[in-house]
């Protein structure tokens, strides 16, 4: 696996030189600082993989695949402790690591880049418009196994977690079974379309019929989803406000 580092901090880029060389079939393609001298390479050099930071001097790490014609290899972003990054990165089911990079996950992260397929377009598409401060899109990408499907707001009627798997079950009755924490979607879905009624459930508040003061909501389609004590309240205040 050819693999480039985009990188403007010169100790990261060593740290990475130096986990790369400790991989079986994995070699450094070349090292870059800047979105311009990546965007060079990339026109006359073919690589496996991308280790691309976030922020760089720049610019952003996608204004880099923005001014790429074609992005015919896969990405792993690299990323400090940035809540509203990795949220974006999430929401668009892709890869990172964080700064410090720790060598058990950068290994981990390398092993699914080569089992996975290419990312697709529309993963970065979404991943970059949740990066902007006031985020315009109503979309999300789940990865079921070796699937990506991308869906809108309006298609998930509700999340149910089970045996730390989230079953997202939609609105045209299919269900898909992603192996991420109800928590983490809880942080990914925004709050103004979905509540979280209790610890297994997540719920779509446009598809509120009617709320039972014994402790349930009743769905649109008669599904009967039960609220804990501690979110009746807000519960309450969500439906009295639509």
């Amino acid at each position: 696996m050819e693999i480039l580092i985009v990188d403007d901090n010169i100790a990261i880029q060593h740290t990475l030189t130096f986990l790369i060389s400790k991989l079986p079939g994995c070699t450094v393609a070349g090292r870059c600082g800047s979105i311009a001298e990546a965007s060079t390479f990339l026109g006359s050099t073919s690589v496996d993989l991308v280790l691309l930071d976030i922020e760089l001097q720049d610019g952003t790490g996608f204004e880099l695949l923005d001014a790429l014609p074609d992005i015919n290899f896969k990405v792993i972003f690299i990323t400090a402790f940035d809540q509203h990054a990795i949220k974006a990165i999430k929401t668009g089911a892709l890869d990172y690591l964080l700064k410090p990079v720790d060598e058990e996950e950068f290994r981990a992260a390398i092993t699914r880049a080569g089992r996975q397929a290419r990312q697709s377009a529309e993963q970065l598409s979404i991943a970059r418009e949740h990066m902007s401060p006031t985020p315009v899109s109503n979309r999300i990408v789940l990865r079921e196994y070796n699937v990506i499907r991308v869906l809108s707001y309006n298609d998930i009627l509700y999340c149910y977690s089970h045996n730390g798997y989230t079953n997202f079950f939609l609105t045209d009755n299919r269900k898909i079974t992603v192996s991420r924490s109800i928590k983490e979607y809880e942080q990914m879905l925004p709050p103004s379309v979905f509540i979280r009624v209790h610890q297994s459930y997540i719920i779509n508040i446009n598809y509120i019929d009617f709320y039972n003061r014994e402790g349930f909501i009743v769905l649109k389609n008669s599904l009967e989803v039960p609220v804990s004590v501690r979110k009746r309240e807000e519960v309450v205040k969500t439906i009295t406000n639509l």
